[in-house]
């Protein structure tokens, strides 16, 4: 399906694709990566508005839906997996009896829709509108793909959380996070496509047939969005558990740190005097005065330890 050079599109798919058929055709066309000269060449028949045609020769990274005199189009994005760092925007133009989708990168979802439609999974109805229904739909499907994906990942890292905190890191939480944060920003700006669908009053290719099929599938985007919302509510407590734990762990360092400053404190204070260059020092001509001084300060470091063991400064 993927084209380039001179010839920038070619049928994907003819739906029907049998001759006994006495249903009309709906040709798509899958168009991939072409140039700006090549693709203009291609579009130019179809007499878009200049509008339309600019927002297919430069492409914009925001949702949108235009509908025109002879048809309708579709800018959404798109992913091909739930943790990729940057979402394909996919181009759809829907004509009478043809649709065009246009793509900077190689979209996997599209070539899983044509091998449907030739192996007969196809919708009965044969119009464009329902082949956008039929690929909305599938976008929706690959959605709760990556949801499942993405809540399954969170539930391991809470699972690690419980069972060993400290094998735990940034890096383990604040990538997961980020990615996310852009799937509900995608399933949001698909939401805004289908609901503008909704509502669209297109002469050429009217949606009335379709509204149910499309209420349907903004009804799950909607619940899959909700679901998203739940899921990064989950893991924003779980990145509050982790701080905490966090905390905990620097609490505890802090106090074994007191702990030792305060043991070393008096044996600081005692090594103190005896160093003092004084002349007249009466232990210093004891002949056990060395080890009286250390049993002294054994004896101090003991005791304080003994008393901070008690008090569960070392739990």
């Amino acid at each position: 399906m993927p084209s380039n050079g001179a010839e920038p599109a070619r049928p994907a798919v003819i739906w029907p694709g049998s001759a006994e058929s006495t249903r009309p055709a709906v040709i798509w066309h899958d168009v991939t990566t072409p140039s700006r000269d090549d693709l203009g060449r291609f579009l130019a028949p179809y007499d878009l508005p200049d509008d339309v045609t600019e927002a297919c020769l430069a492409p914009r990274r925001y949702p949108e839906v235009s509908v025109f005199p002879s048809g309708i189009m579709v800018h959404l994005p798109t992913r091909h997996d739930w943790i990729a760092l940057h979402g394909r925007y996919l181009t759809v133009l829907c004509l009478p009896g043809r649709m065009i989708t246009l793509h900077d990168e190689h979209i996997p979802l599209l070539d899983k829709l044509v091998q449907m439609i030739r192996s007969g999974n196809a919708p009965l109805q044969a119009s464009v509108q329902a082949l956008l229904i039929f690929l909305l739909d599938a976008c929706i499907d690959a959605n709760v793909h990556f949801y499942m994906e993405a809540r399954t990942h969170v539930e391991q890292l809470a699972e690690l959380l419980d069972d060993t905190p400290d094998a735990v890191s940034p890096d383990d939480i604040l990538p997961l996070k980020r990615a996310i944060t852009r799937l509900s920003i995608q399933f949001e700006d698909q939401f805004y496509c289908l609901a503008t669908l909704q509502t669209l009053q297109a002469t050429a290719l009217p949606l009335t047939s379709q509204r149910e099929g499309l209420r349907d599938i903004m009804d799950n985007q909607s619940h899959l969005a909700r679901s998203q919302a739940r899921l990064e509510m989950r893991l924003r407590d779980l990145y509050q558990f982790y701080l905490l734990v966090l905390q905990r762990r620097t609490d505890h360092r802090i106090r074994v740190l007191t702990v030792l400053t305060a043991v070393c404190m008096p044996l600081s204070v005692i090594a103190g005097i005896y160093g003092m260059n004084f002349r007249h020092m009466p232990e210093l001509d004891w002949d056990y005065g060395y080890y009286v001084a250390l049993g002294g300060m054994l004896a101090v470091a003991g005791g304080m330890m003994w008393f901070f063991h008690k008090r569960g400064w070392f739990r």
